[in-house]
């Protein structure tokens, strides 16, 4: 199998019927860097086997403010991302639900995407 094949998505043994690909969910949760402690402790309690990647500094510009890590916008972003299935999603989405109850000024937002994880290339 080529790069050319996992990038266009054609995947032989996609093609063919079978079945070569675990559904997961990318899980990305983009919040101001105050709540990062608080978002990590919660996913962690609520998944204890969680994996993810943490960009810990992210400028931008949301629905309310703007968030550059400058004199006139000076805090800053940070998102999580993890790839999970679909028997934790409830999870994440609950952990998620509860920090940003605690926390309702912060903007914080969880955005998931299916994905398919194609094994061992």
């Amino acid at each position: 199998m080529s790069d050319s094949d996992v990038v266009n998505n054609a995947v032989p043994e996609q093609a063919a019927g079978g079945n070569c690909c675990e559904i997961l969910y990318r899980c990305e949760i983009i919040a101001n860097n105050s709540v990062q402690d608080d978002i990590v402790d919660v996913l962690e309690a609520a998944c204890p086997d969680i994996l993810y990647s943490i960009l810990p500094t992210v400028y931008g510009r949301g629905e309310n403010d703007r968030k550059f890590g400058s004199t006139t916008w000076p805090e800053t972003n940070f998102i999580l991302i993890t790839y999970v299935t679909e028997n934790m999603l409830q999870s994440i989405k609950n952990a998620v639900q509860a920090v940003k109850e605690r926390f309702s000024g912060e903007g914080i937002k969880l955005f998931i995407v299916q994905s398919n994880y194609p094994g061992s290339l």
